[in-house]
């Protein structure tokens, strides 16, 4: 009968190592989760400093173009979300040097479009792009077509748009997935 106890016992001991063990699991397991959402808001909310440079094209001379082509409406929709503190205080017009010292590693480059862009004009923000290997958003005014599309297409961080709503939806998700510094 004694070794009927002793069997009882050790039944109950294995059980509460089992249980034990079962809950140290499923804590890692909730650890792992959390730690892995925690690990993309981090890395969101430290993208959202990083600076968005905006390039506005040349002035259209097209008697056909209704809208204006500064990229300043654009500009306005992206502040109206309140998402992005880091937006500019003035909207490129050229591709001077000093404009383009802005691009550096930790920039989001957004490059307004329009059939009367250079090719030149364009090619020098996409190289500065390149060179810091930073995402390129080219916004086209409903015209994305044309001049400098097979450099742009070869470049892997980069997306077009041609509507303000997704203008903001690729800013916002660029921000929340891009892996800066990496």
């Amino acid at each position: 009968m004694k070794w009927l106890k002793v069997l009882s016992d050790f039944f109950t001991i294995r059980d509460l190592i089992f249980l034990i063990l079962g809950a140290g699991i499923i804590i890692i397991i909730l650890i792992k989760a959390v730690w892995f959402i925690f690990r993309r808001e981090k890395r969101f909310f430290n993208n959202l400093k990083k600076k968005i440079i905006i390039f506005a094209p040349p002035k259209s001379t097209s008697k056909d173009s209704e809208k204006p082509e500064d990229m300043q409406m654009e500009l306005d929709l992206l502040r109206k979300t309140h998402f992005f503190p880091n937006l500019p205080g003035e909207i490129f017009k050229n591709t001077s040097h000093n404009n383009l010292q802005a691009i550096k590693k930790d920039t989001l480059v957004i490059v307004g479009y329009n059939k009367t862009l250079k090719e030149e004009y364009f090619l020098k923000i996409l190289n500065k792009a390149k060179e810091f290997n930073v995402p390129l958003i080219l916004y086209g005014y409903n015209q994305l077509e044309g001049k400098g599309f097979d450099e742009i297409k070869k470049y892997p961080h980069h997306s077009m748009c041609e509507t303000g709503l997704r203008l903001v939806n690729d800013v916002f998700t660029t921000l929340a997935t891009y892996p800066y510094g990496n």
